[in-house]
């Protein structure tokens, strides 16, 4: 990036000091004389001037004064370096130097008239001096206005400003990307702490339950716990995981559950599709399915959960249904997780995803649709 940078800059310096170059050689008839120039002093005075303007506009006026709101000092700068160019005039001092040289150039060159011409008896001989010298106006033409130096200044003065504010506005962007970033690890670092623990503890007195009893079921269950728990601290510190692992740490969640719940709570889950290669962001899909438990199940009433899963293609589908106990519920709960997957959503698949949430008649419906 800084190479290009450099590379840039030292292009279009290049290109700049060559322009009076390439006028001179233009208005010359012998153009090789033209490269003279480069060891003039006016030549450097012109070069000199602007890269000093260009360099400390870059580095001292626009950064430390214009964009931290010092315009003052900034435009009362500004204006003494306009004075400056004005009254230095380093273009016209330049091509002083070009028209004096051309003068010169000419006077040395042969009359175009070897013998004087014929005139008539009494007029006044013709002046070998006028007949003799260049076209147009002999005398040194000095301006009281250098409308090209300062012409170059403004330039010079607005492209710094240009690139220096659209410097700012990338670096200002890129910390407004890094901060999102941030934000969305922070949330994802939550999400997983709003797992809710209970469900661990539960967990793990079923599996010493099972233990006790020497049930056939407790070395499974204990490695779904351990696949569960892999999942939710090493797998998704990266944006994007396999489906496929999204989709066993929902199965490992289910079938944890159902050791707790019973024939009571009949639990639907199909996956429909083949994840393939498929990816998605971490826990986007879990947050509905343990919202689900947490809040479908009563030890009062009988209920169902209806988890489906449909991949076809590019996209990806999730419907869970289950019973609304949040309000019988003795749940200080705010909706963290829920809201926290939205903002996920935004974030990881901006203008890629669809999410309908329904809440009536007892039910609590999830409909997610995302491009993956």
């Amino acid at each position: 990036m800084k190479t290009a940078k450099l590379i840039t800059q030292m292009a279009g310096w290049i290109l700049f000091f060559s322009l009076p170059v390439v006028f001179m050689f233009n208005e010359q008839q012998a153009g090789e004389n033209s490269l003279n120039v480069l060891g003039t002093p006016s030549y450097w005075i012109f070069c000199s001037t602007y890269f000093l303007i260009f360099y400390l506009s870059s580095i001292v006026l626009i950064p430390h004064l214009y964009l931290k709101g010092r315009y003052t000092l900034f435009f009362s700068i500004v204006a003494l370096l306009f004075i400056g160019v004005y009254l230095l005039k380093p273009f016209d001092k330049l091509m002083s130097l070009h028209q004096e040289s051309r003068a010169a150039r000419f006077h040395n060159q042969p009359a175009p008239f070897p013998r004087p011409m014929p005139h008539p008896e009494g007029s006044p001989a013709p002046n070998e001096h006028f007949r003799n010298r260049p076209p147009g106006p002999q005398q040194k033409d000095i301006r009281s206005f250098d409308i090209v130096s300062v012409f170059l200044f403004i330039m010079v003065i607005a492209l710094t400003m240009a690139i220096e504010i659209n410097k700012q506005l990338y670096l200002t962007q890129k910390k407004a990307i890094k901060a999102e970033a941030d934000r969305a690890e922070a949330e994802l670092s939550f999400l997983k702490a709003q797992i809710n623990p209970h469900f661990l503890y539960n967990t793990l007195n079923n599996i010493y339950t099972l233990a006790v009893t020497n049930h056939p079921n407790t070395a499974p269950s204990i490695m779904k716990l351990s696949n569960i728990m892999r999942y939710m601290t090493d797998d998704i510190t990266v944006e994007l995981v396999p489906l496929r692992d999204e989709l066993d740490c929902i199965a490992n969640f289910i079938g944890l559950q159902e050791l707790r719940l019973g024939a009571k709570t009949p639990i639907d889950y199909q996956v429909e599709g083949l994840a393939l290669q498929h990816k998605i962001a971490p826990l986007i899909l879990m947050t509905f399915v343990e919202n689900a438990f947490k809040y479908g199940i009563s030890k009062q009433t009988a209920s169902s959960i209806l988890i489906k899963v449909s991949i076809a293609d590019e996209h990806l589908m999730f419907f869970a249904q289950n019973r609304d106990f949040s309000e019988n519920a003795k749940l200080n709960s705010t909706g963290i997780g829920i809201q926290n997957t939205r903002q996920r959503l935004q974030h990881a698949y901006p203008g890629k995803h669809e999410l309908k949430i329904e809440k009536g008649e007892g039910l609590f419906t999830v409909q997610l649709k995302l491009e993956i």
